[in-house]
This record gives C-alpha cells, structure tokens and sequence, in this order.
C-alpha cells in the first residue's frame, strides 16, 4: 500500500475498510429442490402420494472481517413513526379512543424519529466520512485513519 504504514505496529499490510468490507460480503441467491414419494397401506387400502417442494434462500453473507470492517449505518427514523401509528391504533381501540396515552405513544415516536433525523442530518456524515479515511491492519487488526 504504498509507504503507508499501521500506527500501531508499522506494519505495511494494510487496507481500507471499504475494499475489507466489500471483499467480505457477497449476495446470496439460491433455490433448492426437491421431491418425494410415498405407498402407504390403511384399512385394507393402498394410497400412493408424491410432492414436488422448492425452497428460495436470499440476503447477504459476510465474514467475520468485513463485519467489523462494515460502514456506519443510518438510524432507522421513518420506523419509529409506524410503530408510534400502529400502536397509538391499538390503544385507540382498546382504550375505547383517543386519550393521554395515545398522546404520549404519539409524541414519544415523534421524538424518536426526530432523534434519528438529526443523527442522520448532522452525526452520520462524519461517521462515513471516517470510515472511508479509516484502514485496516492485517497484521494486529488495529483500525486507524491515515
């Protein structure tokens, strides 16, 4: 990596935490197949049956390295306005309707989501940004910005 070096033990295998990232998470997609058969023999009878199955897996898989090497995420914020909805809904209907209590569910979603658009807005632009100054030590495992 050129003349760069780990701060911690002056090591030259290094490499940025996107690149460890990337090279450690991959997408998966696959279907399985299957089929089966069966006699079976009741009350003096004889019965047949088969069955054709298939099964989808997707996601993603990562290593152990690229987990740690993974990007900061962003909050969650729009979330926390359909919980507040959906259960300020379920105390509605079995409170009999609206009260103190769907209020307070309601005004406490709204200030979780509010908490998770100003992280968004003005704390995860400098989490990325280091992220993507930040390298990884092969060699110690120490991560560093240079």
């Amino acid at each position: 990596m050129g003349d760069y070096k780990c701060t911690t033990c002056s090591s030259g295998e290094i490499q940025r935490l996107s690149m460890v990232y990337e090279g450690g998470t991959s997408k998966v997609d696959t279907t399985t197949r299957g089929s089966s058969s069966g006699i079976g023999f009741a009350g003096g009878r004889v019965g047949v049956g088969s069955s054709v199955n298939s099964s989808r897996t997707r996601g993603t898989q990562m290593t152990e390295l690229a987990k740690k090497a993974a990007p900061p995420s962003k909050k969650l914020a729009f979330m926390w306005i359909g919980i507040g909805l959906v259960a300020a809904i379920v105390v509605a209907l079995f409170a009999g309707g609206f009260g103190i209590m769907t209020l307070l569910i309601l005004g406490g979603s709204g200030y979780l989501a509010w908490l998770g658009f100003q992280h968004n807005a003005n704390v995860y632009p400098g989490l990325k940004d280091a992220w993507t100054k930040s390298w990884l030590c092969h060699r110690c495992g120490a991560i560093f910005s240079l």
